[in-house]
């Protein structure tokens, strides 16, 4: 018998568990702040800009031992990376941002 046939591994279940748990963190952390709009509305630089920012913010999570500000903070770093992947995906695929931004489909 083959392993594919026992299902996932161990380390597969974890990291669907892990995975699982920062998308809720990442989800609770967009709709604490949904009322500052869509990020299509952002231009890039001002994306990258808050991005930074919050890489800051998880290292003094992490200087603090902070553990549920490093959860929040990383949530933030991956939400607004999140944001930088589909607003590119929108110009990639040549839509409009609501920014007025436009590329070309290649």
């Amino acid at each position: 018998m083959s392993d594919e046939n026992l299902g996932p591994t161990r380390a597969e279940d974890m990291e669907r568990r892990a995975v699982d748990r920062f998308t809720r963190w990442m989800r609770l952390k967009l709709r604490m702040h949904a009322e500052k709009g869509h990020w299509s509305l952002c231009s890039q630089e001002y994306l990258m800009k808050r991005l930074r920012e919050e890489v800051e913010e998880l290292q003094e999570a992490l200087d603090r031992n902070d553990l549920r500000g490093t959860c929040e903070e990383a949530a933030d770093v991956s939400n607004f990376a999140m944001m930088l992947s589909d607003n590119a995906e929108t110009l990639r695929r040549g839509y409009r941002l609501d920014d007025g931004s436009t590329e070309t489909a290649s």
